[in-house]
């Protein structure tokens, strides 16, 4: 999935002075949110059940298939209201 749109919408919202500010946050910002999805994932994984700990095996088939599709879902479901929100931003002219 590209986010360039995304990049130069926040780059040319800016003031001159500030392009080069916001232009140097896009890299900083993209690995926040991509360290708390994985977290929040590893979360989800360890409360549904996704993974024995001190087993053998880490992970079974067994259970990846039973919660599995649950923390699928709550993750499409916290993607679905960001989806939401930025539908209801204002638009930028």
């Amino acid at each position: 999935m590209s986010s360039q749109f995304l990049k130069k919408a926040i780059i040319y919202a800016e003031q001159d002075d500030e392009r080069d500010r916001a232009s140097g946050f896009i890299g900083p910002l993209q690995s926040a949110g991509m360290a708390i999805g994985a977290a929040l994932a590893g979360l989800l994984a360890g409360l549904t059940g996704f993974s024995i700990p001190g087993a053998e095996d880490l992970i079974t088939l067994e259970n990846a298939a039973s919660s599995g599709p649950l923390v699928f879902l709550i993750m499409a479901l916290i993607s679905s209201l960001a989806a939401i929100a930025a539908f209801k931003m204002p638009k930028m002219t």
